[in-house]
């Protein structure tokens, strides 16, 4: 606003003029009902509308500090203080050690984990520099374990700290776009649902770019809030799987009586205050770079997570590199409780378990349904069936096939069949190699082996592995099938009798069981050691 402006008098032109500075200092001043009173008045003599006028008074009011005079029921403004460096420069290694030791005098924790907040505790003071904050999940399996003990003691030593036993979605997004604060939540489980909003703001929070987009204002104006930041939270219980692949997760137990602990007590937190500042200092004369940590057997979100503790622990130097890389070992490898990944490994662990390279559905459901803590026994309230069985694996690409098992043919599923989704879903895990494909040696033979079943003893057999793959198809025969024999010969795949199918690989012909055609199609044999004339049965 311009600070003068000009009235002309309708009845001699006299020109009036009125200080609008002044007058929106006055009305600042006046209580509710008194302003209201004045209000169109005070607009039409300033020559503007109602509402301008209305924002600029609540604007002064702020400035003031008078904001409570209006309606002290409407809580008061926010307020977050930033911490003055301590003068002298620190070294990191004795900060990330004193923070380490003193959350330790606070709380019953193992080194690793003390070590992993330590080191989180400095990334809050240089999330700008990264492009992802992880998420640090306090979680307990009942109350009393001392999760609000460590927001407290977060409370008082990370960057521009604001702690909340409740929020909204507006009030979180406003305030990490106002302040860039670092958010400290406590009893999450009471007010943040599966799928709720502040579900999705905390997910999407984790990286650097994320916004949320709001129309607002009488106008219908588009905005977008930024609420790309750091956020700790407490939670009794477990997390929902996917702000679980977002949070580096700290699990803790109540403590024993005979477990000493010191007691943290706000008025007397002088020494975490001198840490904070600490902190304040290492983190402006910290230089980062282009800094690329190597990150081990890590990937995915896993590796996002660690990746600024690395960083941060690489720089520091000392012992921290490994220290940080071991707490990452014991804390990362999280088992997920995502029902497609369980379903998978609980189906590779049937397959371990009867040494077998087929399985039909039914077989697979009652293992799984044998399982003691997994869902399949009251699988939406009943055991899981083969049918249920196939739906949820229908996502991933697997549809049941007709397996032979000795003289009968049922629906199931052959091992090969998993191996790529368990290399892909399940990346901690061994996937072992079928066990008609296994010790093979250097010309591309493989030595005497023994496939099992879960009912049936084989053999065992010699066999030579078939040669490398061109176009396979089948022959024509009887109704449109191929050509089938059940004479006492071999699959020449996995050595073993039953009802055959001849298919041909260029001018080759070969004699398989179904179930072993696809398995068959996999193999790459080096092209001169192609012996499909030798292989005939």
């Amino acid at each position: 606003m311009a600070d003068l402006v000009e009235l002309n008098s309708q009845g001699d032109n006299a020109v009036r003029l009125v200080d609008r500075a002044t007058e929106i200092e006055r009305l600042a001043a006046l209580e509710l009902i008194e302003y209201e009173a004045a209000r169109a008045d005070a607009a039409k003599r300033l020559g503007v509308r109602s509402t301008v006028l209305d924002r600029e008074v609540a604007k002064k009011r702020r400035d003031l500090g008078l904001e409570n005079s209006v309606d002290a029921s409407q809580g008061r403004p926010v307020q977050i203080a930033d911490v003055l460096p301590c003068p002298d420069p620190v070294e990191g290694d004795h900060v990330v050690s004193a923070l380490a030791a003193s959350i330790k005098r606070f709380a019953v924790l193992p080194d690793v984990a003390a070590d992993t907040i330590a080191m989180w505790v400095l990334h809050t003071w240089a999330v700008s520099k990264f492009t992802v904050s992880p998420r640090l999940a306090i979680t307990s399996p009942t109350k009393g374990c001392g999760k609000t003990t460590v927001l407290r003691f977060l409370n008082q030593v990370v960057y521009r700290s604001k702690r909340a036993g409740s929020i909204s979605p507006p009030a979180l997004f406003r305030v990490i776009e106002q302040f860039h604060p670092t958010i400290l939540l406590d009893e999450t489980e009471k007010y943040i649902e599966h799928g709720s909003d502040l579900h999705a703001l905390l997910n999407e929070g984790h990286c650097r770019g994320g916004t949320v987009l709001r129309v607002l204002g009488d106008k219908f104006e588009l905005r977008e809030f930024a609420v790309y930041g750091a956020v700790a939270f407490a939670r009794n219980g477990s997390l929902p799987d996917d702000l679980e692949q977002r949070s580096i997760v700290i699990e803790m137990q109540r403590r024993r009586p005979d477990e000493r602990l010191s007691e943290l007590r706000e008025d007397r937190c002088e020494s975490l205050q001198s840490l904070a500042c600490m902190c304040a200092r290492w983190a402006d004369d910290c230089d980062f770079g282009d800094c690329d940590p190597d990150m081990g057997g890590l990937i995915n979100r896993v590796a996002d997570n660690w990746r600024p503790l690395f960083a941060i622990a690489d720089a520091i130097g000392s012992d921290w590199p490994m220290r940080i890389r071991e707490a990452a070992a014991a804390l990362a490898p999280r088992e997920s409780e995502s029902i497609g990944p369980m379903l998978l490994v609980d189906i590779k662990t049937a397959f371990d378990d009867q040494k077998t390279d087929k399985l039909a559905s039914t077989d697979i459901c009652e293992t799984l349904t044998a399982m003691e803590g997994r869902p399949w026994a009251e699988w939406r309230g009943k055991l899981l069936s083969p049918n249920q069985l196939a739906r949820l694996l229908k996502p991933f690409g697997m549809t049941p096939e007709n397996v032979r098992f000795g003289n009968k043919v049922a629906k199931g599923y052959l091992r090969h069949q998993f191996e790529g989704l368990w290399k892909r879903y399940l990346p901690g895990q061994r996937v072992h190699e079928p066990l008609h494909r296994y010790n093979a040696d250097e010309i591309g033979t493989s030595c005497t082996f023994q496939t099992a079943t879960a009912k049936t003893d084989v053999a065992v057999q010699k066999c030579e592995k078939p040669p490398s793959i061109g176009d396979c198809s089948g022959v024509a025969g009887r109704e449109g099938g191929v050509s089938k024999r059940d004479d006492g010969g071999r699959c020449q795949h996995c050595g073993k009798a039953g009802d055959l199918q001849q298919v041909y690989y260029g001018a080759d012909e070969v004699w398989l069981h179904r179930e072993c055609q696809d398995a068959w199609r996999a193999l790459d044999i080096p092209t001169a050691l192609d012996r499909r004339g030798e292989l005939a049965p």
